[in-house]
């Protein structure tokens, strides 16, 4: 007997739809909920859940919930060892942007240190401090995601060190190149 002939299960339990057809196992046949009709298709893939490109938004992704697209999307900026994108930062248990506001932080605190003495260095600060700044907000601001998602808040210590070296050392960055100008 082939699929042609009888229904998937008692015709009650099985709603209409498309289901593989025995006969050839490269289509879908559909069942009308009492018996199979003549029509067939092929066979199509359907793409497990989880997260892909969103055409609508360069730079971002959809989440696909294996049957349809949801209303959830986010924003992926890609860089080569995964420090701007937080989704990779996170299942390798680091905050990228935390470890890089705590670095320009201490090289931000270390030039406006050197400012007091001598102020050539003032301007290329003024950059490396206002960077501490930036990563340390975008730093905290994942930690914090990942706690409210229920994770860990990983590097947040990191990243409130760069900030507040970053705004400590700005100031004095600031009044050196008032001194250079």
């Amino acid at each position: 007997m082939t699929n042609s002939d009888t229904s998937p299960t008692t015709p009650q339990t099985v709603p209409s739809g498309w289901y593989p057809d025995a006969d050839t196992p490269s289509t879908e046949r559909w069942w009308d909920g009492a018996a199979w009709s003549d029509e067939r298709r092929p066979l199509v893939a359907v793409a497990p859940a989880g997260w892909f490109p969103d055409e609508e938004r360069p730079g971002g992704e959809r989440y696909w919930s294996g049957g349809e697209w949801t209303d959830q999307r986010r924003t992926i900026i890609t860089g080569k060892n995964g420090l701007y994108n937080a989704e990779i930062d996170r299942r390798r248990g680091k905050n990228g942007a935390a470890g890089s506001a705590l670095v320009l932080g201490i090289i931000a605190a270390a030039v406006a240190f050197i400012v007091v003495f001598t102020a050539f260095l003032s301007i290329p600060g003024v950059f490396v401090a206002a960077a501490a700044i930036v990563w340390g907000a975008i730093g905290i601001s994942r930690a914090n995601k990942w706690q409210r998602d229920g994770g860990q808040p990983i590097g947040r210590g990191k990243a409130i060190w760069g900030l507040v070296l970053g705004c400590v050392a700005a100031p004095v960055l600031l009044v050196g190149v008032l001194l250079v100008l």
